[in-house]
C-alpha cells in the first residue's frame, strides 16, 4: 500500500475507532475517576510508533478530545468552578491523552516500540499524578490504606489503575514487536 496522506488519515480513524472501542472495556472502574481497560491506548501508541510523532500526537490528541467527549457529562455534574474545570479537562484529558504521542520518541531503536509504550504511558501516569496533587489535593483512603499525604495519595490512587495499564501495555507492545508476521504493520514510515 502507499504511503499517502490519505492513508495515515485513515489509519487514524481506524486506530481511533479500535482505540476507543477498547476503553470500553473496562476491567476496573474506580469510585473518583480512571479506570484499567484492555489496552486501549496501545493501538494509538503503535500508530505514533509507526507514523512519527507528528502524526502521532495529532491522532492521540484526537483520541484525547474522545476521551474527554465521552466524560463531560460526568464532569460536569460534579459542580466545578469553570477555572478548575478547565484546568482539571486539561490534565486529565487533553494533556494525559495526547501524552500517548510519545510513542514515537524510540522509532530508531531495536525495541522501540515497548520502550515508546512506556514512556507515553508514564506520561499520562504523570498527568494524572499532577492533577490529584495540584487539583484535586485529596487524601484518604487506597486499598484500606489511610495516605495523608497528597502526593503519595494521588500516586496511589491513580497507580491503581495506570500501573497495571503500564504493564500490560508495554508487555503487550514487547510481544507484537517480537512477533515476525507484525513487523510490516509496525515498521516506522520516515
Amino acid at each position: 500500500m502507499k504511503n499517502t496522506k490519505t492513508t495515515r488519515l485513515v489509519t487514524g480513524a481506524v486506530i481511533l475507532a479500535l482505540s476507543t472501542i477498547l476503553s470500553f472495556v473496562s476491567i476496573n472502574r474506580l469510585p473518583f475517576g480512571g479506570s484499567l481497560t484492555l489496552l486501549s491506548m496501545l493501538p494509538v501508541c503503535i500508530y505514533s510508533y509507526r507514523y512519527g510523532a507528528g502524526w502521532g500526537f495529532g491522532v492521540a490528541f484526537t483520541y484525547s478530545v474522545i476521551q474527554l467527549a465521552m466524560s463531560i457529562g460526568e464532569a460536569m455534574s460534579w459542580g466545578l468552578t469553570p477555572g478548575f474545570f478547565a484546568a482539571m479537562l486539561l490534565l486529565d484529558y487533553l494533556l494525559a491523552y495526547t501524552a500517548l504521542g510519545l510513542g514515537a520518541a524510540f522509532r530508531k531503536f531495536r525495541f522501540g516500540l515497548p520502550m515508546g509504550v512506556l514512556l507515553a504511558l508514564c506520561a499520562r501516569y504523570a498527568c494524572h499524578i499532577a492533577s490529584g496533587v495540584f487539583l484535586w489535593k485529596s487524601t484518604g483512603e487506597v486499598a484500606g490504606i489511610v495516605i495523608e499525604n497528597v502526593w503519595l495519595y494521588s500516586l496511589a490512587y491513580n497507580g491503581l489503575y495506570m500501573i497495571p495499564e503500564i504493564i500490560a501495555t508495554t508487555i503487550a507492545a514487547a510481544v507484537i514487536a517480537a512477533l515476525p508476521q507484525m513487523r510490516r504493520y509496525i515498521t516506522p514510515i520516515c
